[in-house]
């Protein structure tokens, strides 16, 4: 069985960080090192969907979503939640989040899962569903290996400030439009459209990503 290309890019990317790293010695050789990590992994991306047959193709493009797997694993904490279990929604909710999740109550839960749904259904549906359809599977394979390196080294601590930092600005410029788009969906699905897009006018450029406050920002009127 062959290993969801999300795995094999995280693999080339601890395998990359290890070896570059070696070769850091300040600011601007971590810089460079990581957009050297960050070329190779997006290009090995684009190859992967270049035209092959068809089978192959549509297997690659069905990867690209995490429609089920973001609902399943929202689901579970919401499931904990409605449970009493407050130790398992904890336990669920680390899993698709970066954020500890210890000591959080029952409404600091439910929050975060609706902010992680937000933002993730612009990373797992909407984003993928856009570079498809604007320049076919090489740009959707693309887009999830700098998605997954912004996942694992675009940071702002100090380990990754500038490793990541060409990571986490490609990530930001490939989920510019997705993420607007995002947010009008969840607009028009609100039971006020209007009013969730007055919110997302109002609160959408107030968070410290240029991207993940528009959805979360349309999705806190519902």
């Amino acid at each position: 069985m062959v290993p969801h290309p999300v795995r094999i890019f995280g693999l080339l990317i601890e395998v990359g960080e290890g070896w570059l790293r070696r070769y850091t010695r300040d600011p601007l050789t971590e810089m460079l090192a990581g957009a050297i990590l960050t070329t190779a992994v997006v290009s090995a991306g684009w190859i992967s969907g270049m035209p092959r047959h068809a089978a192959w193709q549509v297997t690659l493009a069905w990867t690209t979503l995490a429609t089920r797997s973001l609902l399943q694993e929202s689901g579970a904490v919401v499931r904990a939640l409605e449970a009493g279990d407050l130790d398992m929604a904890r336990i669920r909710l680390a899993r698709i989040v970066g954020r500890d999740t210890g000591h959080l109550n029952e409404s600091e839960i439910a929050r975060a899962v609706i902010e992680t749904l937000a933002e993730s259904a612009c990373d797992g549906i909407v984003a993928p569903l856009f570079w498809l359809a604007a320049a076919g599977l090489p740009a959707a394979m693309a887009y999830k290996a700098a998605n997954t390196l912004d996942s694992m080294i675009g940071y702002r601590d100090p380990t990754y400030a500038y490793f990541g930092r060409v990571a986490a600005r490609l990530d930001d410029a490939a989920n510019l439009v997705p993420s607007r788009l995002t947010a009008l969906a969840i607009a028009a699905a609100s039971v006020d459209p209007c009013r969730s897009l007055q919110i997302w006018w109002r609160d959408g450029g107030k968070h410290a990503s240029p991207n993940a406050g528009q959805s979360e920002a349309a999705m806190a009127e519902h």
